[in-house]
C-alpha cells in the first residue's frame, strides 16, 4: 500500500526504482511513536475487517472483504502505523484497543 504509506507521511520520502523508499517520516497514530524507516510501517484499517464484519451479523462476501482491507477512498479506512504498535492492536476496534493505552 504504497500510497498509504506517501499519503501518511509527515516529511516526504524519496521514491527509487522498484518503490523503495528513502528519507522520510511517519507519525503512528496507534502510539504516537515517529518512524522514520518505511518498513517499520504496517498499513492497516482503523477500523478492524474483523469488528466490521461482526457487527454487521451477515456475511460478506471474499469480494466485499477484500474491497474494504483495501479501501483508499476514506482517509479513515486505511492508515500507516508503526508495525509495533498495529500488531499489538490485533483485530482490536479503535475503542477497546485505545482504552486500555490511556
Amino acid at each position: 500500500m504504497l500510497e498509504v504509506i506517501l499519503a501518511e507521511a509527515v516529511v516526504a520520502p524519496q521514491v527509487a526504482a522498484g518503490c523503495k523508499l528513502t528519507g522520510g517520516s511517519w507519525r503512528s497514530a496507534y502510539d504516537d511513536v515517529v518512524v522514520t524507516d518505511a518498513a517499520r510501517l504496517d498499513v492497516d484499517p482503523f477500523i478492524p475487517l474483523a469488528e466490521v464484519y461482526d457487527s454487521e451479523q451477515v456475511p460478506w462476501s471474499a469480494a466485499r472483504r477484500a474491497a474494504y482491507a483495501n479501501d483508499q477512498a476514506s482517509p479513515d479506512t486505511l492508515i500507516a502505523v508503526s508495525a509495533t504498535s498495529n500488531r499489538s492492536k490485533a483485530d482490536k476496534g479503535p475503542a477497546e484497543w485505545l482504552s486500555r493505552t490511556d
